[in-house]
């Protein structure tokens, strides 16, 4: 079991072919409050065990930390 606090980022990869993941929320699932990181993001450079070879088409759209991040305010001083 592992508890993940809300807004938390996390990612998983099955290294066997017969797991279950089974997910509990705090609220209701709304899908337009979803967001993510691309898991191959070389800014995080997250060690993969073994070679993604399965992807849903959401994480397939995910951008890079550099993508989402806010552009710093820079001030005249």
């Amino acid at each position: 079991m592992l508890y993940l606090p809300a807004g938390f980022a996390h990612g998983f990869q099955a290294l066997t072919d017969d797991c279950e993941i089974i997910y509990f929320n705090s609220a209701a699932y709304a899908p337009e409050l979803e967001d993510g990181l691309r898991y191959d993001d070389p800014e995080v450079a997250v060690h993969w065990p073994l070679p993604v070879t399965s992807l849903s088409a959401r994480d397939q759209g995910l951008k890079t930390l550099s993508q989402i991040r806010p552009v710093p305010v820079r001030t005249p001083f």
